[in-house]
C-alpha cells in the first residue's frame, strides 16, 4: 500500500514539474501573450521582455524580435488570459 501511494505522489510530482517546465514554451505560452496596439492601427502580438525607459522590447509568435518607441505605440494590453481569468472570478 505505501509503494503504490508513493508511486502516485510521484507521478503527480512529475506530471507538474512536466507542465510548470512547459509553460514557458508549449501551447499554454500562444494563450499568455502580450498584445501591443500601435499608432498606426498594426497590433502587434507577442511576449514583451522590457518596458523601461520609453522603449518596448519584445518577441513575436514568429520568433522575431521587436523594439517601438513610447510614441509608436498607443497602449500595451498584457497578459490576455489571465486578465480574462481574473474578470470570470
Amino acid at each position: 500500500m505505501k509503494r503504490i501511494l508513493f508511486c502516485v505522489i510521484a507521478g503527480i510530482f512529475l506530471i507538474g514539474a512536466y507542465f510548470y517546465f512547459r509553460l514557458n514554451s508549449g501551447p499554454l505560452r500562444l494563450l499568455n501573450q502580450d498584445t501591443l496596439y500601435l499608432n498606426n492601427g498594426d497590433i502587434v502580438r507577442g511576449w514583451i521582455w522590457d518596458d523601461k525607459g520609453g522603449v518596448v522590447v519584445g518577441e513575436t509568435l514568429n520568433k522575431e524580435i521587436f523594439i517601438f518607441k513610447d510614441n509608436e505605440y498607443v497602449e500595451i494590453e498584457r497578459d490576455k488570459l489571465l486578465h480574462y481569468l481574473r474578470n470570470l472570478i
